[in-house]
């Protein structure tokens, strides 16, 4: 179960939750691989909710999610009953997961 953190909110996204499927980046203030995966994600459009994490949760987010770093990049799609919540991992498995998903949808 995923842990949830009173972060601020830094999204141009609605005050309610999103019901398509989107990304969510949990981000460490100053970190410049959580500003990268921001940037990454509105330069592709992908609709993202972003997270500032409290210096005084890092280590409980950490944990929770099982990741000793920053930025902490998971996709939700809200039809999946199965797994509505996906963990993608930190920048590095953000791009190899976007370039993986591009790939896919042109094949044609």
């Amino acid at each position: 179960h995923l842990l949830m953190v009173e972060a601020s909110k830094k999204s141009a996204a609605p005050t309610q939750p999103m019901s398509k499927a989107h990304y969510e980046v949990y981000m460490k203030e100053g970190c410049p691989y959580s500003a990268a995966a921001k940037e990454l994600l509105e330069k592709r459009r992908l609709p993202a909710e972003t997270y500032v994490v409290p210096a005084s949760q890092l280590e409980q987010v950490k944990q929770a999610h099982h990741m000793q770093t920053f930025p902490q990049v998971f996709y939700v799609d809200t039809q999946s009953a199965a797994a509505p919540k996906k963990l993608i991992g930190g920048y590095d498995d953000l791009v190899n997961h976007l370039a993986s998903k591009s790939a896919r949808n042109t094949k044609g």
